[in-house]
């Protein structure tokens, strides 16, 4: 898989990297999904976000989008759930993804900003809530509004 890899070989290491106890079989797996520049890796990974056996990956999962160049395009909205719901951690990941500068589509936009603007930010700690408005304000830039 390591040197002849497609899309269809994603969900499978993603599967294993969720199971994986040893070290050297982690490295090996992880440092394959952090260069998967191949064609249907970023829906791959866009589709593992959605699957709740990974949930124990998905901060990961979004790191390994970041790494390959992926920004998301056409699923920003679920990438801004995600990454916010996975609090700090993803969120970092989230913005790593959206400096991508991928050219989301205006409805991809709006779903993003108003799941961002309805987040009940109560339970955040003080990092997370600037972490939040950092996003929020990424994403008025990208519909060209400045805050």
């Amino acid at each position: 898989m390591k040197d002849s890899g497609t899309a269809e070989c994603i969900p499978i290491l993603l599967d294993f990297y969720s199971i994986c106890e040893q070290d050297e079989q982690l490295i090996e797996v992880r440092e394959m999904l952090l260069a998967m520049r191949i064609p249907g890796a970023e829906q791959a990974l866009v589709h593992a976000l959605k699957q709740a056996h990974l949930k124990n990956i998905h901060i990961e999962i979004l790191e390994f989008m970041w790494s390959n160049g992926f920004a998301g395009v056409g699923h920003l909205g679920k990438l801004v759930q995600r990454g916010i719901e996975l609090r700090m951690n993803g969120m970092i990941e989230l913005l790593s993804i959206m400096e991508q500068d991928g050219e989301y589509t205006d409805e991809d936009q709006l779903e993003a900003l108003s799941f961002v603007q309805s987040f009940d930010s109560a339970g955040l700690s003080r990092e997370e809530r600037l972490l939040l408005k950092e996003i929020h304000e990424r994403l008025l830039r990208l519909r060209g509004f400045e805050e």
